[in-house]
């Protein structure tokens, strides 16, 4: 064995003195892949005998370990990624051998190649990472891989020329040597290296987050780690200025508000890389002076009108801003007005991004703007800023959200379309709507898209307007949009139709008709009464509910109307107070009309009563009372129409103000209630 260790030793200082004594003082040539192999063999053996004989070999040339750098220094500053970190790691070991020259082996020069060498490693494509942390990847790549593994196991090929692969356990190798090297040198006497060395250990970290290192990296960060701690020690300066200086020093103040702005511009693509950025820019900004926190605010807002990079990461900086920092709509001076705070340009500028021309910008911006109401709806003050900022106050605003909303609900892209509903959604529960027709027209035909998600963001935005709000468009537009969908193709959204109409229209119906009461005498003053006039009072005691029966037998809805609440009778989730409530609202129509003097031959039950207690009596037929249909029929029956259509009030009771549209739709409504009446009695006595 010693044999074959002393012919490596002769063999390597016959490579050496070739290379050694046909050197160029100004390019000196890198030493070849059998030499570093040679050499790097003899280091690690650790051998003293075999060491010494090297050293003694070399003396006896006239050569010495230094002689060894310059060769090393250009194979690390030129050389393949393979053998640049071969001779990096050569170049480090002969540093730590034991009584080694460390001044004599360290230049400046050397260890900036040194660096150099493991910037571009990790940034090199010729990578193999560590054997055994990648055994998840797909097949097709399988023979591809160990290809490459077999490339690192061999030390790449033969060539100088061609870029091979690298074992990452040759880098970390390096690193972990590095860490040794810095206990020996002191880099106080140079600065440049030490600036260096920190920035090369930073951009290592980052670049590595995006390679296939497996449990590697956690070792190469705790490496880095250790080698930051050590620069830190006073042999390498003066730790107040190698590591931190106080805001009070002006430098490092302006240092640290350009920071964040720095960050901005050099902020990545990528959604995730992108969010760590937004992360990392608050933390600084948190800890800013206010001035500063307004001054990078205003930055932002400036950003959403550069680049596409800038405008997104704006728009997802102004979200977390406005979240951050306090009092986002009082300005520096207390006379400050509103539009002037840097919370309204914020909000502008985020306005004005959902109209941006890049489809994602939008999509973002709309989704932001939602969760941004949602959260400066908390406070009753920054509720009532808001309003004026989306153009629901009195203040004039160059975009309200309604035009927004009229063109983003109908945009071409279905990630926009799906964020503006779900904007209409929040804003809709947290500010009560004000939405103008044209937008609720949009979002019934919505609630038609092609996209199951977009139907599904237009049935919760349109439900959420229909739950906070009582406007008659708003059910009509409720009613013909979405029981429709009961025939929907996709389950989730015939249940979710099943189940809104249950909360949204037979429960709301149900708590009407069980809160009202008989009336005991007349409610009007003046004896001249109409049929109007107690229309119109019942319509007051049943808050939307008489739009909501009047539109239940529109011709449009009512088909949909009968399979919902088929489809409900026949899963057991109608309640008998269903039909308790209709009977309710059937009686106290006739009473208000009784109690008025008014002639019962002229009353009708409420539009949709009779309809709808036609239905869900096929299942809750123990909850109809009979005398109520007994006496209904008996009322109806007497009235009845022979021969033709006509109205079943007497003429001498008509007001002279009736015209015969008037008398045509009267006798209409009262035919319809005899059918509906009939098929509930057969329901009943079934």
């Amino acid at each position: 064995m010693e044999e074959e260790e002393e012919t490596t030793v002769c063999a390597l200082i016959t490579d050496l003195e070739e290379t050694l004594n046909t050197q160029n003082q100004s390019h000196p040539l890198p030493f070849t892949l059998p030499t570093l192999r040679n050499l790097q063999s003899l280091l690690d053996s650790n051998d003293p005998k075999i060491l010494s004989q090297l050293l003694s070999n070399l003396s006896s040339k006239s050569f010495s370990l230094s002689s060894l750098v310059p060769p090393l220094t250009s194979a690390m500053d030129s050389a393949p990624t393979h053998l640049s970190l071969l001779s990096s790691k050569i170049y480090l070991s002969l540093i730590l051998l034991p009584n080694s020259p460390v001044f004599s082996l360290f230049n400046p020069i050397s260890f900036l190649a040194l660096l150099r060498s493991l910037r571009r490693a990790v940034k090199s494509p010729h990578y193999c990472p560590q054997e055994g942390n990648s055994s998840g990847r797909a097949k097709k790549r399988k023979g591809r891989k160990r290809r490459r593994i077999v490339a690192c196991n061999n030390g790449s090929g033969d060539g100088d020329g061609d870029e091979v692969f690298f074992d990452a356990r040759v880098f970390l190798s390096v690193i972990e040597r590095l860490v040794f090297v810095l206990d020996l040198i002191h880099l106080n006497r140079f600065p440049d290296s030490l600036k260096s060395l920190v920035q090369t250990i930073v951009e290592i970290l980052v670049l590595a987050t995006g390679r296939e290192m497996g449990e590697g990296f956690e070792i190469l960060a705790g490496l880095c780690s250790k080698i930051l701690c050590q620069v830190l020690k006073s042999e390498h300066g003066e730790e107040g200025e190698t590591a931190a200086e106080g805001k009070q020093v002006m430098r490092v103040k302006k240092g640290v508000v350009n920071f964040p702005r720095y960050l901005a511009q050099k902020a990545p693509e990528k959604a995730e890389p992108r969010g760590f950025a937004v992360e990392t820019i608050l933390e600084i900004v948190r800890v800013m002076d206010v001035e500063d926190q307004v001054g990078f605010a205003e930055y932002v807002v400036k950003m959403t009108q550069g680049k596409a990079t800038l405008r997104l990461l704006g728009v997802d900086l102004i979200l977390n801003l406005m979240m951050l920092l306090k009092d986002p709509f009082i300005g520096m001076d207390l006379d400050c007005k509103l539009q002037d705070s840097w919370g309204f340009k914020c909000m502008e500028a985020l306005i004005q991004r959902c109209s941006d021309s890049s489809s994602g910008i939008r999509a973002r911006a709309l989704s932001n703007l939602a969760h941004l109401a949602g959260f400066l709806s908390s406070d009753d003050k920054n509720r009532d800023v808001l309003k004026e900022v989306i153009g629901f106050g009195e203040m004039e605003v160059e975009v309200g959200v309604n035009d927004i909303l009229r063109k983003r609900c109908m945009d071409e892209k279905a990630n926009v379309r799906k964020a503006a509903l779900v904007l209409v959604t929040k804003l809709t529960a947290i500010l009560g709507g004000n939405f103008d027709g044209i937008v609720l027209k949009t979002l019934g035909m919505a609630c038609s898209d092609p996209l199951v998600s977009i139907r599904k963001a237009a049935i919760s935005a349109l439900s959420e307007a229909f739950r906070t709000l009582s406007d008659e468009s708003v059910i009509i537009e409720w009613l013909h949009s979405v029981p429709r969908l009961i025939s929907d193709n996709e389950s989730s959204i015939q249940e979710e139709c099943e189940n809104l109409f249950l909360e949204l229209v037979l429960d709301r119906i149900s708590r009407a008709g069980s809160e009202g009461t008989i009336p005991n005498q007349s409610t009007f003053s003046d004896s001249n009464v109409k049929a109007k006039d107690i229309e119109r009072e019942i319509g007051l005691l049943f808050p939307g509910i008489m739009v909501l029966l009047k539109e239940i037998c529109n011709g449009e809805v009512a088909p949909w109307v009968k399979k919902i609440c088929t489809s409900l009778g026949k899963k057991k989730r109608l309640k008998p107070k269903m039909a308790i409530a209709l009977q309710n609202i059937i009686k106290i129509s006739e009473s208000y009309w009784a109690s008025n003097s008014m002639p019962i031959e002229k009353w009708t039950a409420p539009p949709g009563a009779w309809f709808l207690l036609s239905e869900v009596s096929a299942y809750l037929s123990k909850a109809v009372d009979w005398e109520f249909l007994h006496h209904h029929w008996q009322l109806l029956d007497k009235y009845r129409a022979v021969g033709e259509l006509k109205s079943p009030c007497p003429k001498e009771y008509m007001h002279e103000d009736e015209d015969e549209d008037g008398i045509e739709s009267s006798s209409v409504a009262w035919a319809s209630d005899r059918v509906f009446l009939l098929q509930t009695i057969s329901n009943v006595s079934v």
